[in-house]
This record gives C-alpha cells, sequence and structure tokens, in this order.
C-alpha cells in the first residue's frame, strides 16, 4: 500500500515524463489542467467517468493529477475548494450515489515542482466492473443534457476513456477473481438490538443517539485502524428524503481508534448521533416508526473511515 509520500513522488514521476515529452507507462493516469466543477451536473459526470474507468482497468495504481496541463506542459496551483465542495470527505457519497459498487480512492494535496497540485488516488480495484447508475452527456455551449444513458461502463486505453467491450468485461471478472484487497472487511448489524434516544437541547435543538455493537472481520491484507463510521438508515426501499436518517460517530466517543489486524474479527461498539434539528416531530416520526417496524429497519449507505484518512463503503449483514 502506497503512503503519501510514495504517491507524490509518483505523481512527480509522471508529470516529469510528461514534461519531458515521453509516454507515461501507466494508462490509468489522467491529467487535469483544473478541477472538476463537483458543483454541477456535468462535472459530476466527468469525474465519475475518469474515476470508473480508471477502477475498471487492468494494471497498476492509478491516479488524477489535478493542475498539470499534459497539452501545454504547464503546472499551476489548484486547492480542493475549485470543486465546488466543502470537504474531500463528501467525495465517497458523490461515488455511491451514483454508482453501483464503491471503490476505493484516496485524495491528497502536496507541493510538487513549486505547485499546490490535488491527486485521486486509486488503487486496484477488486470488486470491478463499476457501474454508472446514470451516465449524462451535455451540449458545449448551454452545458443542457444532450443524452441519458443507464448502467455506462467505462475503461482506460491509452490516454483515453472508452465505453468498455465485451473483452474488457472478461478481463474485469478474471482480474477481480487474482486480487486480494489491502483493506476489506466484512460486517455484521444486530439492528434489531437498536435502541434510539431522542435528545433536546439548550438552543431548542433535537437529535437522536445511539450505541451500536458492530462485528467486523477483516479479510484483506493489511491491518485497519478505524476512527469513526457513519451509516444512513431507512424503513423503506426507496426512501424520500424525509424518510431517511443519516447517523455519525460521536465526536471524540473513541478514545483510541479501532485496530483490526488481518484475519482478526472482533465486535466493536460504537455511539452514534443524527445532526442537530430544530423539526422534534421529524425525530419522533422517525423513532416511531422504527419501533413498530424494526425488523424491516435497512441500512443505506454504510461507511468506515481510517485514521489514514480513507473511507472504506461496506455492504452490511443485517440481522
Amino acid at each position: 500500500m502506497q503512503n503519501r509520500s510514495d504517491i507524490l513522488h509518483q505523481a512527480l514521476s509522471y508529470i516529469s515524463q510528461s514534461i519531458s515529452g515521453l509516454e507515461i507507462e501507466n494508462a490509468k493516469v489522467d491529467f487535469k489542467s483544473v478541477w472538476y466543477d463537483l458543483s454541477t451536473p456535468k462535472g459530476i459526470n466527468e469525474f465519475l467517468k475518469d474515476s470508473t474507468a480508471i477502477a475498471n482497468s487492468f494494471g497498476p495504481d492509478g491516479m488524477i493529477i489535478i493542475g498539470y496541463d499534459e497539452k501545454k506542459r504547464e503546472l499551476s496551483n489548484t486547492k480542493f475548494s475549485d470543486c465546488g465542495l466543502k470537504d474531500s470527505s463528501q467525495l465517497p457519497s458523490l461515488v455511491a450515489k451514483r454508482v453501483d459498487r464503491m471503490f476505493q480512492f484516496d485524495f491528497y494535496e502536496g507541493e510538487i515542482m513549486g505547485f499546490n497540485l490535488g491527486i485521486i488516488h486509486l488503487p486496484p480495484s477488486f470488486d470491478k466492473p463499476h457501474v454508472l447508475r446514470n451516465y449524462q452527456t451535455f451540449e458545449k455551449l448551454t452545458n443542457t443534457i444532450k443524452s441519458n444513458e443507464d448502467h455506462k461502463i467505462f475503461v482506460r486505453r491509452g490516454s483515453s476513456t472508452y465505453p468498455a467491450s465485451k473483452a474488457d468485461l472478461e478481463l474485469m471478472f478474471y482480474d477481480r477473481k487474482n486480487i486480494k484487497p489491502d483493506y476489506e472487511i466484512l460486517s455484521t448489524i444486530p439492528i434489531t438490538s437498536l435502541m434510539l434516544t431522542l435528545t433536546g437541547v439548550m438552543d431548542g435543538t433535537w437529535f437522536l443517539d445511539t450505541k451500536l455493537n458492530v462485528i467486523l472481520e477483516n479479510i484483506g491484507r493489511r491491518p485497519v485502524s478505524i476512527s469513526s463510521i457513519s451509516m444512513t438508515m431507512s424503513l423503506f426501499d426507496d426512501p424520500s428524503v424525509h424518510e431517511k436518517m443519516e447517523f455519525i460517530t460521536v465526536k471524540d466517543y473513541l478514545a483510541n481508534p479501532v485496530i483490526l489486524q488481518s484475519g482478526e474479527m472482533l465486535n466493536a461498539r460504537f455511539a452514534l448521533t443524527t445532526e442537530r434539528l430544530t423539526d422534534k416531530k421529524f425525530l419522533e416520526y422517525f423513532s416511531d416508526d422504527y419501533y413498530k417496524n424494526k425488523k424491516h429497519m435497512k441500512v443505506l449507505e454504510y461507511s468506515i473511515m481510517l485514521t489514514s484518512g480513507t473511507s472504506l463503503s461496506l455492504k452490511p449483514v443485517i440481522v
């Protein structure tokens, strides 16, 4: 597993090759002169197309290097806020909403050749193909939607991105059988034992909190250090925004991170809470529905945050 220093050094090597007019030896490297505009549908589609293409492609670790113009062979300063998001922790949820299987990636910023660049690092995926549920193209002049395409799979060939062919798909399925990921965690959640507590605060806001026992098994190659978890739950298969609730780990609940060695299984306890809301009735509605229909509770999204900053999206077994 590459660390931040390794990734910055590798990015420097790729940029140096490009500046020298040499062909990049890794097809899973993409250069962007500026950040994607992740506040717009067009920018989000471009980001998902490029990132899934790298995740789907055979070969070593891939990366998207932001702040280098390959055609002009020029660098420029970039910062994450240029993309329109507040924090890089929002990137995984952006992917989870539009891609059928989450893939691992990390974001780094660092100085290369005197310029501040952004790097999205994508290790080889063990769960490809990663399918874009809905891919949109846009008119160049007006940025209006030109087409909608369901279930799109992209790959990298050379320095470009293409729709996957039958041969590409066969390679993906072969490749996924021969990769043991650095990080892979299985999780079981005893959801029926969940106890929700509605709490009021002096400022007039309300929140739900709970303590949850989670069974974790590390079947990846490397140990993990877990700092927090988050999950979105609902009683409905296709819930509206008012029919689901996001829980995050209570700040400072864990005095020390949960350490899980490769091949180890343990039962960890997390304190979870919702954001503070002024609408008490909404929280009461969710809580009452849970106790009436407890066995039907669904975990829509479930992520574990490592102390390294890596976010892992899990598919839990609910009991």
